[in-house]
């Protein structure tokens, strides 16, 4: 029987956005139309 390896809770993993979001995924057009949003209107 395999088991999956144990990784240690105490390890930070640094995972980037683009890696986990495929590139023809809604939410990247979400993220976009935020990031100018919040562009256009500053404090």
């Amino acid at each position: 029987m395999h088991f999956k390896e144990q990784q240690s809770r105490e390890q930070i993993m640094m995972v980037s956005y683009d890696t986990m979001v495929a590139a023809d995924n809604p939410v990247r057009l979400i993220d976009l139309m935020c990031k100018k949003f919040i562009a256009d209107n500053p404090w």
